[in-house]
Formats: structure tokens, sequence, C-alpha cells
């Protein structure tokens, strides 16, 4: 992982793989990442991002989501969360 800018915050229980770049951004617990980008976004507990997902600026996902392969996320929030 690699992180740039003056604020970011992880949380615990976090799988951060390779190749993501995070970017004055907050990530709950329990949060996995793979091989993406995150710039001053809000991630919930629990959610899943990419691989090769894209996070720009101003987004906010709830918990329990899934940013899917190849998604663009931009300056939005999305709050719908996995059943089950």
């Amino acid at each position: 992982m690699r992180h740039t800018g003056r604020e970011y915050r992880i949380g615990e229980n976090c799988v951060i793989r390779q190749n993501t770049r995070i970017t004055d951004s907050e990530v709950a617990g329990g949060v996995e990442i793979e091989n993406s980008v995150i710039v001053e976004s809000t991630i919930g507990e629990g959610t899943k991002v990419g691989p090769f997902a894209y996070m720009r600026p101003g987004s906010r996902v709830g918990a329990n989501c899934k940013v899917g392969d190849f998604v663009e996320i931009k300056n939005c929030t999305h709050v719908a969360q996995l059943l089950g």
C-alpha cells in the first residue's frame, strides 16, 4: 500500500492488498481493498473495494458494501448494504 497526503485513517482488521493507493481518506475496520485508488474518500466498515476501483474525491461508501471491479465513483454517497 502506498499512502500520500497528510490525512488518512485505517481501521482495525483491514486487508489492503498490493498496488493500492490511499490519499487523504478514512477507511473503517474490516475493509478489504485490492489494487485500487482511494482519494479523499470514506469507506464504511466491512466494505470490499476492487480490484481496479477508483474512488475520486468526495466519495462515501457505507458499511458492508461492494465497490466492484473497474468501478469509478466520483463525489457521491453510496449507502446500500449487502444483505445476509
